[in-house]
């Protein structure tokens, strides 16, 4: 969920991606909670700044849900995707180098959707990508040195949208890792991607637990629907579990098409280990 990151590693690492599908870190087991999904997930990617590879994360997006990366989360209840299509650069008066969450990120996102440019359904995630020198604060933690990105939840009860009550989104931005950028930013955002899909509402958890301390846990698990329990600091999602293992490169490749992505390695129940491809592939 908060997505820590060895950034040295990541930098050395990415020129080399390693092709192991399977990996086997510590036991864990994501278990099924009260929340909700998303089921069917619409995609809907917004751009703060100029992100010199918006083209490969549209394919990226548009292809995701189909590849065999993706089929690690169907056991968890998730079906194909699809990218949304309509406007995708968020249009604030000024483009700011440092944001934090709750002050400009969450009220600009609510925003677009109030005025009508955004209408998200019961399925929207939006991935927002931060181009590159822009950083945001969540909580005490800054992109790049305490994280390399997150995911949250909009509350838009106040909105009445039929059907939908909330909307989760969540934050990339870019941490300058060379020589593809790229590769980091697809790196990120599958992470988030999948951990969204499955714990949409996890925004409210984490919320109550930042504000209230640790003895508001059990009322926060009600709004996850798959996490490990044994798990500590909200490290229990499903790419969570396949990074700080000592020996194991948390990223590989997925193809799709004509197309290659780097993908965080996800947990599997099934598997019993971190792996980057679904059954039968």
């Amino acid at each position: 969920m908060l997505f820590l990151l060895a950034l040295a590693l990541a930098t050395k690492a990415l020129a080399a991606i390693a092709l192991t599908t399977k990996s086997t870190p510590p036991i864990h087991q994501l278990s099924h909670l009260p929340g909700p999904v998303l089921s069917s997930v619409d995609i809907f990617p917004l751009f703060y700044g100029t992100v010199p590879y918006k083209n490969h994360l549209f394919d990226f997006y548009r292809s995701i849900t189909k590849s065999s990366w993706w089929k690690v989360l169907e056991q968890y209840g998730l079906q194909t995707g699809k990218l949304m299509s309509g406007m995708h650069t968020m249009h604030p008066r000024t483009t700011a180098t440092a944001l934090n969450d709750m002050i400009d990120i969450q009220p600009l996102l609510f925003n677009l959707i109030k005025s009508g440019k955004l209408q998200p359904s019961p399925n929207t995630y939006y991935p927002i990508h931060l181009a590159p020198g822009i950083s945001v604060s969540w909580y005490n933690a800054v992109s790049c040195k305490n994280f390399g990105g997150y995911h949250g939840t909009l509350n838009l009860t106040s909105l009445s949208i039929p059907g939908v009550s909330y909307v989760a989104y969540g934050v990339i931005p870019d941490c300058g890792v060379t020589p593809r950028p790229q590769d980091f930013a697809t790196f990120t955002a599958s992470h988030e991607l999948a951990e969204a899909a499955l714990n949409p509402l996890a925004g409210f958890a984490i919320d109550l637990v930042e504000k209230g301390g640790p003895s508001k846990t059990p009322q926060a698990a009600q709004f996850l629907s798959w996490f490990d329990l044994q798990s500590q600091n909200f490290e229990g999602e499903v790419a969570d579990l396949c990074e700080g293992v000592p020996g194991m490169v948390p990223y590989g490749n997925t193809t799709v098409g004509a197309c290659t992505f780097t993908v965080a390695k996800l947990w599997s129940n099934r598997d019993n280990g971190c792996v980057l491809n679904g059954a039968g592939h």
